[in-house]
């Protein structure tokens, strides 16, 4: 509207420009100055107007889409509002059903509530049918035993059933643990083993006179221990004892898996070590050297260097003080405790040097033989090894592994 009213207001000089044209001919219009100029004003007219036109049009365009999408927001608005409303009208349909329900259920139990009273009411108005009768038939008689249970007579049976369980229970215990006694040897006192504190020797009772000289009443006995049968450690339990042990242990055990007694480690000193060719002498009814496996070198100098050069015993303490067979044995069984055997009691020093005879019985080798390592021994005691012997020709003894395999899987001490 703005630009039509500009529009009108334009006013064209002279009057119309036909008028030009009717009165002058084109040469005189072309050469007039003002006829020129008012062509040219036109002309500039002619454009503003249509410049005005096209705004008129882009704004009218403009408010046209701005209106329409104001329309549109609008319409979805509305539309989002109408479903909200329609929703908030099913909810309150359903919760106003709901409360019907819950008023025609609350009707029903005032219904019945009322007929209750009205029940109970009349209930305690006739009081005559709450009596009840009772006829006395005979009268109550009070009992002087009671009639079960007899706690005399199953008293009785329970005490002689536990005493009949008791004794088969210890008569099947010993049928199952029943140990398997060496000839000439029974459950008695003849394999039972007497310790003397002053000497350290076992004195065994047998039937009849006392081996080894007359038991007098002077000397104190402090420990009865029965023997035990040899036993043969696998390779398993040898290894986790030779791991478990500290380095001590793991010499004294490397000595017994190379065949010598306990108690000929127990007399060892340091003159008997000859690390420099690898061996140890060992010196009892007959002189033998045993070789010195090269896992034990190393702890061996440090054991030497606690005796400062001196010919002492072997195995002491870090005063200086010298162990006893009782020391050594312990050590064994700290480490077979520490090491988690299923029998530690069994990982004696005696078995585990009884498993190294049997590994090299095992692989071949005469039987002759053993006192090479062992030291001597007595015909029925090697005899004793055959049955570890596997068939065939006996090994000569140069050819047999001299080496457990729990030395040679272990570290340098």
């Amino acid at each position: 509207t703005t630009t039509s009213r500009q529009i009108n207001h334009l006013q064209l000089p002279y009057g119309n420009y036909n008028h030009f044209e009717q009165r002058y001919t084109k040469r005189y219009i072309d050469l007039d100055t003002d006829i020129q100029a008012i062509y040219r004003q036109r002309s500039l007219v002619e454009e503003r107007i249509e410049d005005l036109r096209e705004r008129a049009s882009a704004v009218v365009l403009t408010t046209a889409e701005q209106e329409l999408a104001s329309a549109r927001q609008t319409t979805t608005g509305l539309r989002e509002e109408l479903a909200s409303s329609k929703h908030r009208i099913a909810e309150f349909s359903t919760r106003f059903a709901e409360h019907e329900a819950l008023v025609a259920e609350l009707k029903e139990m005032e219904t019945a509530h009322a007929q209750l009273r009205t029940n109970l009411l009349r209930r305690e108005v006739n009081t005559d049918s709450g009596i009840t009768k009772v006829e006395v038939l005979e009268s109550a008689i009070q009992p002087i035993e009671p009639i079960w249970p007899h706690y005399t007579r199953d008293t009785g049976i329970a005490v002689g059933g536990s005493l009949a369980l008791g004794i088969l229970a210890v008569v099947l215990f010993d049928f199952f643990n029943r140990t398997a006694y060496p000839a000439g040897y029974g459950p008695g006192l003849q394999n039972i083993h007497v310790t003397n504190v002053r000497s350290d020797s076992v004195r065994t009772l047998e039937n009849g006179p006392v081996m080894n000289g007359a038991i007098g009443p002077d000397p104190p006995l402090t420990k009865l221990s029965r023997k035990t049968e040899e036993r043969t450690l696998n390779d398993a339990e040898i290894c986790a004892l030779f791991s478990a042990a500290d380095a001590e242990t793991r010499l004294v055990i490397g000595l017994l898996l190379s065949g010598i007694s306990i108690e000929e480690i127990v007399s060892l000193r340091c003159s008997n070590l000859e690390l420099a060719t690898g061996f140890v002498s060992v010196s009892s009814k007959k002189t033998r050297k045993v070789a010195i496996p090269e896992v034990l070198r190393a702890g061996f100098e440090s054991q030497l260097s606690l005796a400062a050069g001196e010919d002492g015993p072997l195995w002491r303490d870090y005063g200086g003080v010298a162990r006893s067979l009782q020391d050594i044995e312990a050590l064994i069984a700290m480490a077979a405790r520490d090491a988690g055997l299923t029998e530690p009691e069994l990982a004696t020093a005696e078995n585990i040097r009884h498993s190294y005879l049997v590994f090299l019985v095992s692989q071949g080798m005469r039987l002759a033989d053993l006192e090479n390592v062992a030291g001597p021994m007595a015909p029925s005691a090697r005899a004793a090894y055959a049955v570890h012997s596997p068939d065939g020709t006996a090994v000569p003894f140069d050819q047999v592994e001299h080496i457990h395999p729990a030395l040679r899987q272990a570290p340098p001490i």
